[in-house]
Protein backbone atom coordinates (compact mmCIF):
# COMPACT_ATOMS: atom_id res chain seq x y z
CA UNK A 1 0.00 0.00 0.00
CA UNK A 2 2.73 2.15 1.19
CA UNK A 3 4.22 1.60 -2.50
CA UNK A 4 1.16 2.97 -4.12
CA UNK A 5 1.00 5.50 -2.63
CA UNK A 6 4.96 6.45 -2.99
CA UNK A 7 3.83 5.51 -6.75
CA UNK A 8 1.19 7.93 -7.05
CA UNK A 9 2.84 10.48 -5.32
CA UNK A 10 5.66 10.30 -7.37
CA UNK A 11 3.14 10.34 -11.00
CA UNK A 12 1.51 13.34 -9.78
CA UNK A 13 4.77 15.58 -9.23
CA UNK A 14 5.93 14.33 -12.74
CA UNK A 15 2.71 15.53 -14.02
CA UNK A 16 2.75 18.78 -12.12
CA UNK A 17 6.27 19.58 -13.55
CA UNK A 18 4.98 18.81 -16.89
CA UNK A 19 1.99 21.01 -16.33
CA UNK A 20 3.59 23.75 -14.70
CA UNK A 21 6.22 23.78 -17.99
CA UNK A 22 3.07 23.74 -20.23
CA UNK A 23 4.57 19.98 -21.64
CA UNK A 24 1.96 17.70 -21.53
CA UNK A 25 1.40 18.10 -25.68
CA UNK A 26 2.98 14.04 -25.66
CA UNK A 27 0.11 13.05 -24.37
CA UNK A 28 -2.26 14.80 -27.53
CA UNK A 29 0.32 12.79 -29.73
CA UNK A 30 -0.17 9.90 -28.32
CA UNK A 31 -4.01 10.21 -28.77
CA UNK A 32 -5.30 11.74 -25.33
CA UNK A 33 -9.24 13.41 -25.95
CA UNK A 34 -7.63 17.23 -25.58
CA UNK A 35 -10.91 17.64 -23.08
CA UNK A 36 -9.06 15.51 -20.40
CA UNK A 37 -5.60 16.99 -21.14
CA UNK A 38 -7.15 20.89 -20.71
CA UNK A 39 -8.74 19.36 -17.49
CA UNK A 40 -5.94 17.61 -16.30
CA UNK A 41 -3.44 20.86 -17.31
CA UNK A 42 -5.67 22.87 -15.15
CA UNK A 43 -6.03 20.95 -12.10
CA UNK A 44 -2.00 19.89 -11.89
CA UNK A 45 -0.91 23.82 -12.33
CA UNK A 46 -3.23 24.83 -9.99
CA UNK A 47 -1.46 27.56 -7.90
CA UNK A 48 1.93 26.36 -9.45
CA UNK A 49 4.15 29.40 -10.21
CA UNK A 50 5.67 28.74 -14.05
CA UNK A 51 9.58 29.45 -13.68
CA UNK A 52 9.81 30.46 -17.01
CA UNK A 53 8.45 32.93 -20.04
CA UNK A 54 7.02 29.95 -21.89
CA UNK A 55 4.94 32.13 -24.20
CA UNK A 56 8.63 32.57 -25.61
CA UNK A 57 9.66 29.06 -25.76
CA UNK A 58 8.49 26.17 -28.61
CA UNK A 59 6.84 23.26 -27.02
CA UNK A 60 10.55 20.85 -27.39
CA UNK A 61 12.09 23.55 -25.31
CA UNK A 62 9.22 23.63 -22.72
CA UNK A 63 9.91 19.96 -22.83
CA UNK A 64 13.43 20.08 -22.50
CA UNK A 65 12.88 22.29 -19.38
CA UNK A 66 10.66 19.74 -17.47
CA UNK A 67 12.42 16.87 -18.59
CA UNK A 68 15.54 18.71 -16.99
CA UNK A 69 13.35 19.99 -13.80
CA UNK A 70 12.58 16.56 -13.05
CA UNK A 71 16.31 15.33 -12.88
CA UNK A 72 18.48 13.25 -14.22
CA UNK A 73 16.90 10.03 -15.25
CA UNK A 74 14.54 12.31 -17.42
CA UNK A 75 17.47 14.33 -18.85
CA UNK A 76 18.51 10.88 -20.01
CA UNK A 77 15.02 10.22 -21.19
CA UNK A 78 15.33 13.51 -23.27
CA UNK A 79 18.68 12.75 -24.28
CA UNK A 80 17.73 9.45 -25.72
CA UNK A 81 14.95 11.32 -27.70
CA UNK A 82 16.65 13.66 -28.70
CA UNK A 83 18.59 11.20 -31.33
CA UNK A 84 15.27 10.21 -32.81
CA UNK A 85 14.26 12.57 -35.15
CA UNK A 86 12.75 9.95 -37.41
CA UNK A 87 10.17 9.12 -34.23
CA UNK A 88 9.29 12.42 -33.02
CA UNK A 89 10.59 14.74 -35.60
CA UNK A 90 13.25 17.58 -36.39
CA UNK A 91 11.96 20.48 -34.67
CA UNK A 92 11.69 18.61 -31.24
CA UNK A 93 15.01 16.55 -31.53
CA UNK A 94 16.22 19.57 -31.89
CA UNK A 95 14.74 21.14 -28.59
CA UNK A 96 15.44 17.94 -26.84
CA UNK A 97 19.30 18.06 -28.05
CA UNK A 98 19.89 21.40 -25.50
CA UNK A 99 19.87 18.25 -23.23
CA UNK A 100 22.80 16.68 -24.96
CA UNK A 101 25.27 19.60 -24.20
CA UNK A 102 23.77 22.94 -23.01
CA UNK A 103 22.43 21.81 -19.26
CA UNK A 104 23.65 24.96 -16.60
CA UNK A 105 26.68 24.17 -15.19
CA UNK A 106 27.46 22.79 -11.85
CA UNK A 107 31.10 23.38 -9.89
CA UNK A 108 33.48 21.39 -11.01
CA UNK A 109 34.82 19.90 -7.46
CA UNK A 110 31.29 18.37 -7.14
CA UNK A 111 32.00 16.45 -10.46
CA UNK A 112 35.33 15.69 -9.42
CA UNK A 113 34.57 14.40 -6.07
CA UNK A 114 31.20 12.14 -7.50
CA UNK A 115 33.88 10.59 -10.29
CA UNK A 116 36.66 9.61 -7.75
CA UNK A 117 33.75 8.26 -5.22
CA UNK A 118 32.77 5.81 -8.85
CA UNK A 119 35.57 4.82 -9.21
CA UNK A 120 37.58 5.34 -6.64
CA UNK A 121 40.57 6.84 -8.47
CA UNK A 122 41.55 10.39 -8.63
CA UNK A 123 40.63 12.56 -11.27
CA UNK A 124 44.54 12.32 -13.62
CA UNK A 125 43.54 8.49 -13.59
CA UNK A 126 40.46 9.25 -15.21
CA UNK A 127 41.17 11.60 -17.79
CA UNK A 128 44.29 9.43 -18.68
CA UNK A 129 41.62 6.63 -19.24
CA UNK A 130 39.40 9.02 -21.37
CA UNK A 131 42.33 9.74 -23.59
CA UNK A 132 43.60 6.62 -24.04
CA UNK A 133 40.08 5.28 -24.95
CA UNK A 134 39.53 8.49 -27.67
CA UNK A 135 42.96 7.75 -29.19
CA UNK A 136 42.04 3.79 -29.64
CA UNK A 137 38.40 5.02 -31.15
CA UNK A 138 40.25 7.22 -33.46
CA UNK A 139 42.94 4.46 -34.89
CA UNK A 140 40.32 2.26 -35.06
CA UNK A 141 37.74 4.37 -37.29
CA UNK A 142 40.85 5.60 -39.13
CA UNK A 143 40.82 1.57 -40.43
CA UNK A 144 37.32 1.77 -42.12
CA UNK A 145 37.51 3.17 -45.48
CA UNK A 146 34.91 5.61 -46.01
CA UNK A 147 35.17 7.21 -42.58
CA UNK A 148 36.96 10.74 -41.88
CA UNK A 149 37.43 11.87 -38.36
CA UNK A 150 37.10 15.38 -37.91
CA UNK A 151 38.02 15.84 -34.74
CA UNK A 152 41.24 17.66 -33.61
CA UNK A 153 44.05 14.82 -32.73
CA UNK A 154 46.29 16.92 -30.42
CA UNK A 155 46.98 15.12 -27.10
CA UNK A 156 45.44 17.81 -25.23
CA UNK A 157 42.38 18.02 -27.18
CA UNK A 158 41.61 14.30 -27.00
CA UNK A 159 38.96 14.56 -24.23
CA UNK A 160 36.19 11.57 -25.15
CA UNK A 161 34.50 13.58 -27.37
CA UNK A 162 35.39 12.92 -31.40
CA UNK A 163 33.32 13.72 -34.87
CA UNK A 164 33.68 11.51 -37.80
CA UNK A 165 31.91 11.41 -40.95
CA UNK A 166 30.41 8.60 -42.76
CA UNK A 167 30.68 9.04 -46.91
CA UNK A 168 27.73 8.76 -48.17
CA UNK A 169 25.41 8.60 -45.02
CA UNK A 170 23.73 12.13 -44.02
CA UNK A 171 24.64 12.50 -40.10
CA UNK A 172 21.24 12.75 -39.23
CA UNK A 173 20.59 9.24 -40.32
CA UNK A 174 23.58 7.39 -38.94
CA UNK A 175 22.39 7.59 -35.18
CA UNK A 176 19.21 6.45 -35.19
CA UNK A 177 20.13 3.29 -36.85
CA UNK A 178 23.01 2.94 -34.73
CA UNK A 179 21.24 3.29 -31.94
CA UNK A 180 18.03 0.87 -32.98
CA UNK A 181 20.20 -1.77 -34.36
CA UNK A 182 23.51 -1.55 -32.20
CA UNK A 183 22.36 0.10 -29.09
CA UNK A 184 25.16 2.89 -29.86
CA UNK A 185 23.72 6.40 -28.71
CA UNK A 186 25.51 9.10 -30.71
CA UNK A 187 24.57 12.53 -31.66
CA UNK A 188 24.66 13.91 -35.31
CA UNK A 189 25.59 17.60 -35.56
CA UNK A 190 23.81 18.68 -38.52
CA UNK A 191 25.67 22.18 -38.78
CA UNK A 192 28.97 20.40 -39.78
CA UNK A 193 27.30 17.26 -41.02
CA UNK A 194 29.62 15.08 -38.41
CA UNK A 195 28.32 12.70 -35.93
CA UNK A 196 29.47 13.27 -32.41
CA UNK A 197 30.50 9.87 -29.53
CA UNK A 198 30.94 10.24 -26.74
CA UNK A 199 33.49 8.08 -24.65
CA UNK A 200 33.68 8.16 -21.29
CA UNK A 201 36.12 6.42 -18.29
CA UNK A 202 33.70 3.66 -18.07
CA UNK A 203 33.49 2.60 -21.85
CA UNK A 204 35.90 -0.17 -22.86
CA UNK A 205 37.72 -1.22 -26.35
CA UNK A 206 34.79 -3.41 -26.73
CA UNK A 207 32.16 -0.46 -26.46
CA UNK A 208 34.44 1.22 -29.38
CA UNK A 209 34.22 -2.05 -31.96
CA UNK A 210 30.63 -1.79 -31.31
CA UNK A 211 30.23 1.12 -32.63
CA UNK A 212 33.17 0.44 -35.46
CA UNK A 213 30.85 -2.83 -36.55
CA UNK A 214 27.73 -0.65 -36.95
CA UNK A 215 29.24 1.88 -38.54
CA UNK A 216 30.92 -0.81 -41.04
CA UNK A 217 27.47 -2.06 -41.37
CA UNK A 218 25.96 0.67 -42.28
CA UNK A 219 28.47 1.57 -44.89
CA UNK A 220 27.77 -1.76 -46.66
CA UNK A 221 23.63 -1.85 -46.28
CA UNK A 222 23.28 1.40 -45.68
CA UNK A 223 20.71 3.08 -42.91
CA UNK A 224 17.41 4.08 -43.65
CA UNK A 225 16.77 8.30 -44.51
CA UNK A 226 15.30 10.25 -41.48
CA UNK A 227 12.22 11.98 -42.70
CA UNK A 228 12.65 15.97 -42.52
Amino acid sequence: MFRTLRNMGRLWSMGRTLARHDALFPLEIAGFSPFLIGVARWILALGAKRPLDLNALRPGQRLAAALQAMGPSFIKLGQGLSVRSDLIGEELADDLSALQDRLPSFPGAEAVTAIEQYFESGPQAIWDRVRELTVLGERRFEQIDGVTIRSPQTDGSRTGLFCFRVEGIPSQDLPPYLESEHGVVCRAVRQEDVVRLSLHAFNNQDDIERVARGVEQALRDGVPSVDH
